[in-house]
Order: structure tokens, then sequence, then C-alpha cells
């Protein structure tokens, strides 16, 4: 039997028909007998044309429309179609409207087909290799490696040059372009071409993808009327290929009625097999629940990533999202709900989108990941993560236009409360310090809303959040990044206030700040724990009998200790070590200095300490000076942000004048 030869490789490889049936996949006979023929015609020397070549190819056409061919079948055909061959043209043009994938595209076969484009002796005829790249386009969603493509970027924007080619290469591109691809070379090669061949409408189509990208750049003056999408070089053709797909990839899944094709089967598929709306098929979404929850997320997020990416250019161009984009994400919520397996990466993509979907779609995902029955706290700080990914990019875009509408006030609002509520979750049930540093990370980003132009009205953290913060993760990093996250706040809101042609802050927002500030102050730098009887005050929200309880208990203690000190900077857990060392560093440069240092304290330091020391001939400094002593040491060694919070709540602490609390945020 006449064979292909392949020219890939080292070696030229031959492949036949018999070569394909013991890779394991089964044809019917007739198919067998279908596929020799065209390899026998498209090898041959004669002229006589092959009187059974018609109902040869018609075979083909007819098993690939019902089954789709596999790699193997698509990869010898695909051969044939891309070199010259002894076929006439309309048995070719016929072949390749044949060749619906089975399965994923190898990237040799989409190489091949790529390599076939363009000028040259041994090049397939212009209406073949036009048929060809409007496949690539109608099979770019299916391929093995969805990245692979983006590799030939630059051979394809070279062929732009092809008359013939132009429309389709044009549709490819804006399909690929990505800001990476945007290069000035490249903008000088569009100029030229559009200047050259005036307004072709899929040229003029591609270069608004490059101007959205470098607005100003090209020459667009007369392509201001070309609005609209690419559509497909033969819907009816992409809608086939689609049910192909979604049929072979899935039955294999359905059809598995025994264990062992069960095991068999989950063993061999990957979620990237099986179709965006399979993802409700509870038996499918077992499958994948059984088999690695890590290559399980990978998978998903490489089937659903491609959705994504152009349903936000689609939100770009101010678009909205597709009719289909809906039904996808309802179809990943019953997939969660299933298998209680999500991905912050995909799902953070989407609200960026819409944002409206949040209470739609959102809602239940969050309550999906939550409802196992074996609840991870790490889902919960995946949420997190995602929520702040999510104002990170919502921030991002409000700066870059005018005054934030209500409805997005609203929006980010609503999302603000709701992240609240789910920080005080974790606060309760895994106070971890990676754990509190998403949370100050949320909080952090919340500033720039504060502040013009956007002036969202947005709470600060609550008082429970904060005293949770500074009792039950009291590590070094906790303490400063919430004392600088509280002072950021108090700057923040008196920014807003000296704005006289803003509108003022919410009342309980600034008694809410108020007390926050006062309580922390009392804690580290007054040694006044507890207290509420100062303005402001809360007494960290600690009840009186609880309160009265824990003296007695610390005054029982042998030395006795006051309760109200044992948090300050001498006292505090994170700070204690690192507060002597400062007091030893004062007292080295004393030395130094060769002042006459009799005694030397042994710590914790207090105010009635200092006052014995110095009279057992020990160096004189006043309370004041070794609070402002230790806050500026531990600014030296990066942990400034107790000394930015003294120095914005303490009056005279740090800038002279008698010591006390500064009104924190007047209500004006």
């Amino acid at each position: 039997m006449p064979a292909l030869i392949r020219n890939h490789g080292p070696y030229p490889q031959v492949i036949t028909s018999q070569m394909l049936m013991k890779s394991g996949h089964h044809f019917p006979s007739d198919f067998e007998l279908a596929l020799d023929n065209i390899l026998a015609a498209a090898n041959s020397t004669t002229k006589k044309r092959d009187p059974d070549l018609k109902f040869s190819t018609v075979t083909i056409s007819l098993h690939a429309a019902e089954c789709g061919l596999p790699n193997e079948a698509l990869a010898m055909l695909v051969d044939i179609v891309t070199r010259p061959n002894s076929l006439d043209q309309s048995s070719q043009n016929a072949l390749i409207k044949t060749l619906y994938p089975a399965e994923r595209v190898s990237s040799e076969v989409l190489c091949t087909v790529i390599g076939s484009l363009g000028h040259g002796m041994h090049k397939v005829s212009v209406s073949a290799q036009v048929l060809l790249l409007q496949w690539v386009i109608m099979v770019s969603e299916f391929l093995e490696q969805p990245m692979f493509l983006q590799k030939f970027y630059g051979v394809l924007f070279n062929l732009l040059d092809v008359t013939s080619l132009r429309a389709d290469l044009c549709h490819l591109l804006s399909k690929l372009t990505r800001r990476r691809h945007v290069k000035p070379f490249r903008l000088q090669m569009l100029q030229r071409l559009l200047q050259t061949v005036g307004e072709e409408s899929a040229l003029l189509k591609f270069a608004n993808v490059y101007e959205r990208y470098t607005p100003g750049t090209l020459d667009l003056a007369n392509s201001k009327r070309q609005h609209g999408d690419f559509t497909s070089p033969n819907s009816g053709w992409s809608d086939h290929l689609d049910r192909i797909q979604r049929k072979v990839d899935s039955s294999a899944i359905r059809t598995a009625g025994h264990t062992e094709d069960f095991v068999h089967e989950l063993e061999r598929s990957s979620t990237s097999e099986v179709e965006l709306s399979d993802l409700r098929d509870q038996k499918i979404s077992r499958q994948f629940a059984l088999g690695a929850v890590e290559r399980s997320e990978l998978d998903i997020n490489a089937l659903l990533s491609p959705v994504f990416e152009r349903e936000l250019e689609r939100a770009r161009e101010g678009r909205g999202t597709s009719k289909a984009f809906k039904d996808i994400l309802e179809g990943v919520l019953a997939y969660m709900r299933f298998t209680k397996v999500g991905s912050q990466p995909l799902v953070s993509r989407t609200l960026l989108i819409e944002p409206e979907l949040k209470p739609k779609i959102f809602t239940p995902l969050e309550e999906a990941l939550l409802s196992s029955t074996k609840p991870d706290p790490s889902t919960q700080t995946t949420i997190l993560t995602f929520y702040t990914t999510l104002l990170a990019h919502w921030t991002a875009s409000l700066l870059s236009s005018p005054p934030p509408t209500p409805r997005q006030t609203t929006t980010l609002t609503s999302l603000h409360t709701h992240t609240t509520l789910l920080i005080h979750t974790l606060l309760t049930t895994n106070p971890t310090p990676s754990t509190t540093l998403s949370i100050l990370t949320y909080y952090y980003l919340t500033l720039p809303l504060l502040l013009p132009p956007l002036l969202l009205p947005l709470s600060p953290p609550p008082s429970l959040q904060t005293t949770t913060l500074l009792f039950t993760a009291p590590t070094l990093s906790t303490l400063s990044h919430t004392s600088s996250l509280l002072a950021a706040y108090k700057i923040t809101f008196e920014a807003h206030s000296a704005t006289s042609t803003t509108p003022p802050r919410p009342p309980e927002h600034i008694t809410q700040l108020n007390g926050m500030l006062i309580d922390t102050c009392n804690l580290l730098f007054r040694s006044r724990a507890f207290n509420s009887t100062d303005p402001h005050a809360l007494g960290c929200l600690m009840p009186t009998p609880v309160i009265a309880k824990l003296a007695d208990y610390t005054a029982s203690l042998s030395p006795p200790q006051a309760l109200m000190a044992l948090f300050s900077l001498s006292h505090n857990p994170a700070l204690c070590a690192l507060s002597i060392a400062a007091f030893r560093e004062i007292e080295e440069a004393a030395v130094e200095e060769g002042r006459e240092v009799g005694a030397r304290h042994a710590g914790p330091i207090t105010q009635k300490s200092l006052g014995a020391l110095a009279r057992e001939g020990g160096i004189r400094i006043d309370w004041k000076e070794y609070r402002v002593a230790v806050l500026k040491w531990l600014e030296g060694i990066g942990v400034g942000g107790l000394k930015g919070l003294g120095g914005a709540t303490m009056k005279g602490l740090l800038g002279g004048g008698s010591e006390g609390t500064r009104e924190a945020v007047s209500a004006a």
C-alpha cells in the first residue's frame, strides 16, 4: 500500500492506516479503506484520476463529521493537505473542510499547518492556505497547549503582506495580541500597510487592537466607524466542531460503567478534556474530586483562563459580557458546590469583568466553598486574598476614571462590609501570623479609596478586630503594622476633615477610629491598659468585672504586677526584649561619653524604676525620654509603625510640650 512520508525530524517517518490502527483507535473498515485510497492518490505519480477518490473523500468526511478525527488520523491528513500532492484542488479543499479534531489539537499539527502558509515553491495553493488558516482560527480554542499558538505571533504578523491571507491573519492576530506583542517595528509595519492598502475592514479592526495598547500611535482617522468583532470564518463548521468536542470529550467518563473502566478514565482524563458546561455533571465532578486536588485546580484554571481573557477584552472594550458567560459561571458554581474545590485566580478575574455578578454568582460560590463538612481555614484566607486582589483592581480602575458613580460606591461599600465580616471570622478561628498579614494588607488597600478624588465612605477596622489583632497575634510585625495602619487612618481622616468642599465622614466612623487610637495608645505608650475613663476610650471592649478579676490576679503574683502596665513597651511580649536592648545602648553610650554609670537597670523598665536607678548611680533619664528612645531605636531596626502611631496621637511624646492624647479626628 502506498505510504505517506512525513519529513518532521531527522528521519522520514512513514504513516499508514495500519499504524493508525495500532495506535489504539478503532476505525470502521470503510474508513480504513478510504484512508488507504487517499494516501495512494496523494502519492500517485500518474495523471490518471482515481475513480474511487471522490467516494473515499466522502467517506472520510462523513466519519469526521460524526466522530471527529483522533490526533493520529488528523496528523496524517494534515500532512497530505499541507504539501504538494497529486490530489485535485477540489478533493484537497474537501479534505481540509473535514479536519474536525476529536481531541485537543497537538502542537505538532499546529506547527505543520502554520509552516504551510505563505509564498514558496513547495507551498500549497492559495485557496488551500486560506482554508488552513481559517481552520487554525476555528480550532484555536481546542489546542493541546493553549499558549503554543502565541509562539508563532511574529511569523503570522510577517505574513500580513500576503493579500489573500490578510483578512484571516488580522482575525487570528487580534485574538493573540497582548501588550508584549506591541513593538515599535510592528506599529511601523502596520502603519505602512494602512497607507498602502487603504480601508480594509479586517486590517482596520486589527489596527484598533494595537491602538488600544498605544493610543495615538496609528493614523486611524478613517477607521473610527470600524467596530464589532471578528466572526467565525465558518460559524456552522465551528458549531459542529464544538458539538463533536463536547460529545467525544465527556463520553468516556459517562460510559465508564464498571469500576475498572472508571479508574482507568480517572487516571487518564483531565479537566481540560471536559467542556465547561459538563462541569454541572456530578459524575464528571466526582471524577476530579477523586483525583489530585492540585491537578484538578490547574486543569480548571487552564480550561477557564481563555474564557476569562476573552471576557476581559470585551469588558475593556465596553461591550459587556457574552451571553454564554453566565452559563459558564453557573457550571463552575455547580462544580464547586459538589467538589468544594475552588480557585482564587480564576474567581478573582471574573469579578473584574462584571461586579454585579457578586450577589448572583459569587455569594453562592463563597457559600459553596465554606460549606464543606471538613472546613479548611486556608479556604477563608484564599477568599480574603481574592477580595483583596479584587479591591486593588477596582481601586486602580477608579483612580484612572472620573469620580465613582453611585452604583460603584454601593458595590465597593458592600464588598468592604462583607470582607469585614469575613475578617472577623478569620481572627476568631485562625489568628495565625500569615492570616493577620493578609488582613492588614486588605485594610491598607482601602486607604486610597478614602482620599480624594474617590472619598468613599468606608468604615475603619472595627474596634473588636483591632483589639483581637493586638492580643491574639502579638508578634512584632503585627504590632508595628497595626500601629502604622491606625496612624494612616488617622492621617487620612484628618486630610478629609480639612477639605471643606467634601461631605463629612459618618460620625460613627470617627467615633470608632478615635476609640481604637486611644485604646492602642493606652496599651503601648501610657501604661493605662483597659482604661475607659479617657475621652473616646473603650477599654479594649473588656467588661469591667473581667478587668477587676485580672487586676486581682496580677497583683497576687510575686513580685506583684500592675495589670495596666503589662502591655506597654517594657512588658509587651513582642517588645520587652527589644526595649531593654534599646536601654542597654543608652547606657553604653553614656559610658562612652565618659559619664559615670554606677548601676545598670535589670528590666523591665517602669517610670518608678527609672527614678530608683538614678538614685542608685545609674543614668538619669525620665519616662518620656525612655519611650522616645525606644521608639526611635525600633524605627532604626525597621519597626517604625509604633513611632508613627505615637507621633500621630500623643502630643508632646515626640514633638515637645506637655504629654497627652491628641483629639484623634474631629467630626467637622
